[in-house]
Formats: structure tokens, C-alpha cells, sequence
């Protein structure tokens, strides 16, 4: 679209791990009975249609069950953390929702393939106290492939908490900006 020649490839990791399980390439050594929920973020689902290659990836793991949510797919619900420019309330309600609709699938952890989504996740977790925590389908494949992995959640939350300082006013300002844009276009 820009005119820009390249030629380079690009996949979803997401989509790159399920082309080597298939291919055979991963061999997964870690066992451990798992039930899982699967979130399809709006940038791989919706935008890109990658729907299937999370769910492939997830069910070849052994002994880890995949739960399905109420909403999936192209039926997903948001994480809601796009709303941070606009109504932080929304943020919120949104992952609340979210995490509740997890909850009741009985899974113990929610994967999510999206950095926004799993920072979303994993601060609504923690706050809600719940049995479900979050995790990015990269880590899962990693513990399953016996990988080491480092948990994350403090420092997630901590960035989580200065982003929401840093943006306290954004939604004013991107109101401010999106009349200024319209009274232009009159």
C-alpha cells in the first residue's frame, strides 16, 4: 500500500508456533493437566483473521484442555484497553467482563497472544483476586516445551499503573482534539 519493495515475510508468532508444531518441530516434554480459555485479541482476530492457529497450538499440548468462552472468535469481546485514550471506566468494565466470562469456563489460565491484552488481563487478575491468571501463549508453549519463564505480572503492573497516570488526561485531550478536527471539517 505504501509503495515501499520488501521482502521479508511477516507472521504472527502465534502463527509461526503452530506452522512448527505441525511441522513436528516441537517437542513437548512438560505434562501437566491444565484447563485453559483462549482470548482472541481484535489485532489477530478481527484484523487478521488468525483464529484456528491459537487453538491448533493450544490443543496440541498434551493434557491441556482448551474451554472455550461464551464469546470467540469473531464474536470476542474487546480487552478493552484501547478505551484508555477515551473512558478509563470502560477499561475497567471491560476486563471485568472478560475475566468473569473466563471464570465461569472453569479455566485456570487465560491465554492471550496480544501484549496489550495479556497487560490488560493480568492487572484485572490481580485485582480481582481470582482463580484465573493470565498468560501469553508463547509462555505456555515455553513451560510445555520445559523452557524456563520468568513471571512477569509485577512488572506488568507496574507499568500498567504508570501508563494509567501518564494518560489520566488523554481523554480529555483526545476530546479536545477530535472537536477541534470536526470544527475544521464544518
Amino acid at each position: 500500500e505504501m509503495n515501499i519493495p520488501c521482502n521479508v515475510e511477516f507472521k504472527h508468532s502465534t502463527v509461526f508456533l503452530n506452522e512448527l508444531q505441525k511441522a513436528g518441530k516441537l517437542k513437548f516434554g512438560h505434562k501437566s493437566e491444565l484447563n485453559v480459555t483462549y482470548h482472541d485479541s481484535c489485532h489477530t482476530g478481527r484484523w487478521f483473521g488468525h483464529y484456528e492457529e491459537p487453538r491448533e497450538l493450544i490443543k496440541s499440548i498434551p493434557e491441556v484442555r482448551l474451554n472455550e468462552m461464551e464469546l470467540n472468535r469473531e464474536n470476542s469481546s474487546c480487552c478493552g484497553l484501547v478505551a484508555v485514550f477515551d473512558d478509563r471506566n470502560t477499561v475497567q468494565y471491560t476486563a471485568i467482563k472478560r475475566v468473569k466470562e473466563a471464570e465461569q469456563t472453569g479455566a485456570e489460565l487465560l491465554v492471550t497472544n496480544c501484549a496489550g491484552c495479556a497487560s490488560q488481563f493480568n492487572t484485572c487478575c490481580n485485582a480481582m483476586k481470582t482463580n484465573v491468571k493470565q498468560i501469553g501463549i508463547a509462555e505456555l508453549v515455553a513451560k510445555a516445551l520445559d523452557l524456563p519463564t520468568e513471571d512477569n505480572s509485577g512488572k506488568i503492573l507496574g507499568f500498567m499503573q504508570n501508563a494509567m497516570e501518564l494518560l489520566k488526561d488523554s481523554s480529555v485531550i483526545c476530546s479536545a482534539a477530535a472537536a477541534s478536527v470536526m470544527k475544521k471539517n464544518k
